[in-house]
């Protein structure tokens, strides 16, 4: 069974590596960035896509990292105070 894992693991590697690689050699246009502080000159429309993922993937891990630290540290916001209160019994 762990030799099945590993197979299909390397091959959604294997497939995605071939997709990027169709993303990459489809989108070889220059495009000039204008941002708000600096202009770019003529880069591959590939460099910007890759740029964004990665900026996105790097927010969004540091982003996750420090609700996780947060939680560990304080604790969850809507955990239920456990209660004191006795049940009485008729007897």
């Amino acid at each position: 069974m762990a030799k099945i894992k590993k197979f299909i693991l390397l091959l959604l590697v294997l497939v995605v590596f071939v997709i990027g690689l169709m993303f990459m050699l489809s989108n070889n246009d220059a495009v000039h960035l204008d941002l708000i502080v600096t202009k770019i000159g003529p880069i591959d429309v590939i460099f910007v896509a890759v740029g964004a993922f990665a900026v996105g993937l790097i927010l969004g891990m540091m982003v996750t990292g420090l609700t996780v630290l947060k939680l560990k540290v304080v604790g969850p916001k809507n955990k239920a105070p456990k209660s004191r209160q006795t049940v009485a019994t008729n007897n």
